[in-house]
């Protein structure tokens, strides 16, 4: 629930986010988004799972992950993105081969 006036939008805004499985092991996220008055509504999710399966103290940066991408949307100290893409390649964000999660996480500033 985000009441109205909240971050200067107008009305009243319920969410409701479903998580769930295909029958093909895909991953679906479902919003559903309520508002008494217009109002702009942009969601998205950021989930973070714990593949480790230790419990909440077990850290994510060892895990390796690719991601076929290279380009990138750089964002500023309150984390809003300048509008432009930039290369991942030399940067911490290249995750076209396979890597530790936290390998470069040093090389971050605010900025990034």
């Amino acid at each position: 629930m985000s009441e109205d006036g909240e971050m200067g939008y107008p009305g009243n805004l319920n969410v409701q986010v479903t998580y769930s499985l295909s029958a093909e092991n895909e991953l679906k996220i479902d919003y559903l988004a309520t508002t008494d008055k217009a109002t702009p509504v942009n969601l998205t999710s950021h989930p973070f799972f714990n593949l480790a399966g230790e419990g909440s103290d077990a850290s994510i940066n060892n895990h390796l992950l690719t991601i076929n991408a290279v380009m990138f949307t750089p964002v500023d100290s309150t984390m809003i993105p300048f509008g432009e893409n930039v290369p991942v390649e030399g940067t911490p964000f290249d995750f076209r081969q396979a890597k530790a999660i936290g390998a470069d996480l040093a090389q971050l500033d605010n900025n990034e």
